[in-house]
């Protein structure tokens, strides 16, 4: 996963442990995932921020708020990675990714943080 254990989270899917990674990015979320103690494929899932954006004064903007990838969150992308063909103990290739993860949920149903 590239970050050490004590970096990393766990959860528990059906029964697996799995380990995994947030990070941001230019533009988006990184969620990063594999079953504890795996060499196989990672779970890779993009989150757009989805900001809520307030003026600032004088033309600037800053983000009032964004969306949060909690647990629930995580066990819908790695639930939705199995259906898509996602094999945790696959070699090759080295990664399998989701783009497309902002339709996990509907929009009214994400986790936010506000400030």
């Amino acid at each position: 996963m590239g970050r050490s254990r004590k970096d990393s989270r766990r959860i528990t899917v059906d029964g697996v442990v799995y380990r995994y990674t947030i990070s941001p990015n230019d533009g988006f979320v990184a969620l990063i995932a594999r079953p504890e103690g795996a060499r196989g494929q990672r779970l890779w899932v993009a989150f757009r921020y989805h900001d809520d954006w307030v003026p600032a004064g004088e033309g600037a903007s800053r983000s009032a708020g964004h969306r949060l990838i909690l647990p629930r969150v995580v066990r819908l992308a790695l639930l939705e990675g199995r259906r898509r063909g996602w094999d945790p103990l696959a070699t090759t290739p080295d990664v399998f990714r989701l783009s497309d993860a902002d339709t996990l949920l509907p929009a009214e149903e994400w986790p936010r943080f506000s400030r």
